[in-house]
This record gives structure tokens, sequence and C-alpha cells, in this order.
């Protein structure tokens, strides 16, 4: 219908190492469902199998896609908007001898409009990746906290103020845990003729903004 698809798909992964080729196969079925303007669900169940070429012994291992957000508007100034969502992927350049990552990952943001020109937001997420190499085989926790004020004196000048609180741990002993406090100021200047977004966010512009 308009606002509900059903799909197969099937995606495969591969990835070229000096440690071995790994081959992920993923065949999986599901739903993209847009429920209203401002909230949407995309669910698939599927199977991974993963074909190495190395130590690693082959394995299947079942699997759920999930992708989902809905905003609450609670008053003309304020509104809160939750995610959630799981995937699979490379670890990225700076750990790419971990080889494949499995996420899972939710948050949320409260926004509101404390005056005309000064807004407020408050946000937080947890993410778990787990990495599935023989040699790796490693679980990662991170809780991320913050909030900020965005203060706009004059129609083409914003100042922005952050804080961000970061918890790390990890169950393996090659990397330790951490917490970090982040604090951070931007000027940012905005065209007369500024580009006009969408009143409801994307899912995928939520995400950027809560991780």
């Amino acid at each position: 219908s308009k606002h509900f698809n059903g799909y197969l798909k099937y995606r495969h992964s591969y990835s070229d190492r000096d440690s071995g080729d790994h081959h992920i196969f993923h065949p999986s079925a599901g739903f993209d469902w847009e429920v209203t303007r401002d909230s949407g669900i995309s669910l698939g169940l599927g199977v991974l199998f993963h074909n190495w070429d190395n130590n690693n012994d082959d394995s299947t291992d079942p699997f759920i896609d999930i992708n989902a957000y809905k905003i609450f508007n609670f008053s003309r100034r304020g509104s809160l908007s939750v995610t959630g969502s799981s995937g699979y992927g490379e670890s990225g350049d700076q750990a790419a001898s971990l080889g494949y990552t499995t996420y899972y990952k939710t948050g949320f943001q409260l926004s509101y409009q404390l005056q005309k020109r000064l807004s407020s937001n408050l946000f937080g997420s947890y993410k778990l990746n787990e990495f599935h190499e023989s040699a790796v085989n490693r679980k990662d926790n991170t809780i991320n906290l913050g909030g900020g004020l965005s203060w706009l004196p004059l129609k083409w000048l914003r100042f922005n103020l952050s804080y961000s609180y970061t918890d790390f741990n990890t169950d393996t002993s090659q990397r330790g845990d951490y917490a970090e406090n982040k604090a951070t100021f931007s000027i940012s200047f905005i065209p007369t003729r500024p580009v006009r977004l969408k009143s409801s966010p994307s899912r995928q512009s939520l995400e950027t903004e809560i991780f």
C-alpha cells in the first residue's frame, strides 16, 4: 500500500584480509511501515551465513533487521524522539583488524523551546557492538548522555553550547574501559535563504543527531 511495503532481500558482504577471507550471506524478509508522518518501522528476519577462510569455524546465526523511530509532540514547545536499530558491517578504518561487527543501538532526544530564541535538548544513547572472529570475540558497550542550549540572537547567527558524557566498557583485555566528558561551543552563520527541512526528521537524520 502507500505506507506499507513488504520485501525479500539478499545481501552479500566480502572482506579480503591477510588473516583470511570472510563471506557473509544474508537472506531476509520483512516489511517497512510508515505508521504516521512522524513514526515508522522496518522489521525483517533473516539468517547470517558466515564463511571463513581461516581458523574460524563457519557459523549460521539468525538475525533481526530492525530500524524504528517515533516522535512524540507533547506540546507546541516540546518533543521527544526515540529510535532503535540493529545491523552489521565493517568495524571501521581504525579497527579494520576486528573484521565485521554486529551492532544494536537505541537512543532518545528531548527538545524544548525555552524562549522565542532559546531552545534546549537532552539526549542519550546505548550501543552494543559484537565482534565474532575467533581471534577477537569481544563485546563493547557504549553509553552516551548529554544536553545543550541553542541561542539565536539574530536571524543569521546562532550559538550552541553542549555537553556529553561517554562511558565505554569492553570484555577484552586488549583495550581499556574509559569515561569521557566533553563540552563543545560552536557558532553558526545562517544564510538569508536557508534550505527548508521537512517538519518531521527522517529516520536517518534522527539517528545522526542522537548517535
